[in-house]
C-alpha cells in the first residue's frame, strides 16, 4: 500500500487471505504494519480494506515510532494513514528527546 504522500505501508503476518474482488485482506498471527517513516503497529488480527484505505486492528495493538509507544485493545487507521484512532485499554508513553 502507498499513501498519497508516497509513504509505503507494508503488511506482514503469519496468515492472510486476500479477496481481490472485494479489496479485503484478512490477517492473523504476528501482524506487523510498518511504514517508511519508522512506524510499526502490531496486533493479533487485522482487516485491510484497500478500496477505502482503512486498516482495522484488533487485540493487543501496539504502535511504536521514534518518539513513543501506544498500546490499546483495538485501532482503526484511516484517511491515508493520517488518522489513527485507538479504543479500549489505551496507554501511551512518550520519550523525552534531549536537544
Amino acid at each position: 500500500l502507498k499513501t498519497d504522500d508516497n509513504i509505503w505501508i507494508y503488511l506482514n503476518a503469519d496468515e492472510g487471505i486476500f479477496d481481490q474482488d472485494k479489496g479485503i485482506i484478512n490477517l492473523s498471527k504476528n501482524i506487523v504494519v510498518y511504514t517508511d517513516n519508522n512506524e510499526k503497529i502490531y496486533s493479533d488480527y487485522a482487516i485491510v480494506e484497500t478500496k477505502i484505505d482503512k486498516i482495522t486492528l484488533d487485540k493487543n495493538v501496539k504502535y511504536e515510532n521514534d518518539i513513543g509507544l501506544i498500546t490499546a485493545d483495538s485501532s482503526i487507521i484511516e484517511n491515508n494513514f493520517s488518522q489513527i484512532n485507538y479504543a479500549g485499554n489505551v496507554k501511551s508513553s512518550i520519550k523525552i528527546l534531549n536537544k
